[in-house]
């Protein structure tokens, strides 16, 4: 788990006031990047000295994993979210069960019409992400 030189868990430990992350809830990466490989795994080792009872938040949808193929950046979260649910697991860290609110953020998208389809077959405990408001110009 090193990148440039540098171990990712000795920086994420060093710059992470222990008092903030051991009490933690629930544990996740700014903009999905806890699921790249080389972060997911310091971040699950993280995770688990650090917040053993926290959760973890992976993005797959609980929907069949080919019905999504078209859904580009959902694909790709589920993708990602394999692999990491699987060393959760392994670590005894606990994810969510389900997540949603992916989608192109196309300037033409229409959040009233989409949200409806974010719960649609959501679990109890489903995560969405919510990015609502204007773009500014």
């Amino acid at each position: 788990m090193r990148c440039c030189g540098v171990s990712i868990a000795a920086r994420w430990r060093a710059r992470s006031p222990a008092k903030r992350i051991d009490s933690a809830i629930f544990i996740d990466g700014h903009q999905h990047v806890h699921l790249l490989p080389q972060i997911r795994d310091a971040f699950l080792q993280v995770a688990k000295a650090r917040a053993p009872h926290a959760w973890v938040r992976q993005c797959g949808r609980p929907t069949p994993f080919m019905s999504r193929i078209a859904e580009g950046k959902a694909f790709f979260l589920d993708l990602m979210s394999r692999g990491f649910r699987r060393r959760a697991d392994k670590l005894d860290l606990r994810t969510n069960p389900a997540f949603a609110g992916a989608y192109d953020f196309a300037d033409d998208a229409d959040f009233a019409i989409l949200f409806p389809r974010f719960l649609d077959r959501l679990p109890d405990d489903g995560v969405v992400m919510c990015h609502p408001g204007f773009v500014d110009t």
